[in-house]
């Protein structure tokens, strides 16, 4: 490093150099000679000293400065090193910029592709909904009219696979809905055992029809209710006991419940059916899959039920498993975490618990009466005559409009007139103005009697949308004719 600069007081003393070049012995008596060389001497001495410093101080600063040119280029290849990695940190920041940009644009494309996907298939469902209220509701009106049991029969066939291409309309939308994110479940106090029974009702004609056994079995105590979304648990068991009825020929199938404190439902199908082998199991959650192509062309079927189980067991927190064996038959799985535990109240009879008895479903229900004022605005032709049909065989006193102006209009000069009705059955999909608007200017009037939403759009977010504009409640199209009859007549009764 480069000291400080010397100070005066450091130059070497006089006396030191007296001591050191002043001969021992002078003569005390004055010498001019001897003083003279004593000077010249110490003159000398200090030159020498002096270049010494000198050259110590050069060779000093001449360290000083090559340690400074070196710390001087070590900073400028250490500023150039900075700059460096600053110019490919703004190169790496300038791509991630690019990336994001690109992914966003990406994101944006396939967010419009799913959305224009889910407005297609929703649009599809309509189409196909629409003329298939006609189909099976005038396949109704004719199995009324025809006595001969051939003809029966062949109205039967026209509602199964009618009720088959619902079926499949029903799994193609769920499926969309489950990958899109836009599924929603409830959670709801319901009841395992009810739901059990349901299931078990709902299947019970297809195992006759089999010649199979279908049992319903409780493996324990139960809770009395847990909090769920029951519509969805239901539809994933009616597929998993649905399946194991349609891959069995022989023998039966079983559908098992347990309780496993603290907190675990289980729902088993077991089933004496054609099994699969290990490489058959690890696909058989995909979609579109089934166990080889031989089973689609055999047994029918998309391949849509199991994916869309798994994936809706999975909405609801729990899990979906399955063993198998070839030619033994298979045992499905469904786990189901419980909400609230430690609130759990247990049935440890189950079936002699039945809240309503086990109902066959080709049990036939008495259509309910209707005494009372119907308006109903529809702008299909072929749909409105058969809801009108369907009413005024109820006893309905109905009054037809084709748009949601003209409901508007009607509604209100009836309630002017004093003789209101009880019910307005709305399409949602009209011209002049649609059944949303229409229920919306009613409710904004005053207008307090019920509004039932008629729409063959069948989407969660459709129900939300008719019960958000005002409507008292929601039926999709096609509908059973029984159960519309029965929600009319509820709210006619609850209008009064």
């Amino acid at each position: 490093m480069i000291g400080p600069a010397m100070p005066a007081d450091e130059f070497i003393a006089p006396a030191v150099y007296d001591a050191a070049v002043k001969p021992a012995a002078l003569p005390s008596a004055p010498n001019v000679a001897a003083d003279a060389r004593y000077a010249a001497i110490r003159g000398a001495a200090l030159i020498a000293e002096l270049e010494r410093r000198v050259r110590e101080r050069t060779a000093d600063l001449e360290r000083a400065n090559e340690y400074l040119q070196i710390e001087i280029a070590e900073r400028k290849k250490a500023q150039e090193e900075s700059l460096r990695h600053v110019a490919q940190l703004e190169a790496a920041a300038a791509q991630i910029r690019e990336q994001s940009l690109a992914l966003q644009a990406e994101k944006e494309r396939a967010d419009a592709a799913n959305l224009a996907k889910s407005e297609f298939l929703a649009n599809m469902s309509h189409e196909i909904r629409t003329p298939m209220t006609a189909i099976l509701g005038y396949a109704d009106v004719l199995r009324q009219r025809l006595t001969e049991p051939e003809d029966h029969e062949a109205i039967d066939t026209i509602r199964r696979n009618g009720d088959y291409l619902l079926t499949i309309i029903n799994d193609i939308l769920d499926l969309s809905k489950i990958e899109s994110g836009r599924l929603d479940v409830e959670c709801i106090p319901c009841s395992p055992r009810q739901l059990a029974l349901d299931v078990i009702a709902t299947v019970r004609e297809r195992a006759e029809q089999k010649n199979l056994s279908l049992q319903l079995e409780f493996d324990g105590p139960i809770p009395k209710q847990v909090d769920s979304d029951p519509f969805r648990l239901r539809q994933v068991l009616i597929n998993l006991v649905g399946n194991a009825i349609k891959f069995t020929s022989t023998g039966g199938v079983r559908l098992v419940v347990r309780f496993l404190p603290p907190a675990e439902l289980q729902f088993e199908t077991i089933d004496t059916g054609i099994g699969m082998m290990a490489d058959q199991v690890e696909r058989i959650f995909q979609p579109f899959t089934q166990a080889d192509a031989s089973m689609t062309r055999r047994y029918g079927g998309t391949g849509l039920g199991l994916a869309i189980s798994k994936r809706l067991v999975d909405r609801l927190g729990g899990r979906l498993s399955v063993e198998s064996e070839l030619g033994k038959g298979s045992t499905f799985r469904l786990a189901l975490s419980v909400a609230n535990p430690r609130h759990v109240t247990t049935i440890k009879y189950p079936l002699e618990a039945a809240e309503e008895p086990l109902q066959p479903r080709n049990v036939v229900m008495d259509d309910p009466k209707l005494a009372c004022r119907v308006l109903l605005a529809d702008d299909g032709p072929d749909n409105r005559r058969l809801l009108e049909h369907f009413l005024r065989q109820a006893g309905a006193d109905v009054t037809i409009v084709d748009n949601g102006q003209a409901a508007m209009e009607v509604a209100l000069a009836a309630e002017r007139e004093g003789r209101p009705f009880a019910v307005i059955l709305m399409d949602m999909q009209m011209p002049v103005l649609d059944g949303y608007g229409a229920t919306e200017l009613l409710r904004s009037l005053g207008y307090a009697r019920p509004i039932i939403a008629l729409t063959a759009h069948a989407m969660t977010s459709d129900r939300e949308k008719c019960l958000k504009a005002g409507c008292t409640d929601y039926i999709a199209k096609p509908f059973d004719r029984t159960q519309l009859l029965a929600q009319i007549a509820r709210h006619a009764i609850e209008a009064l």
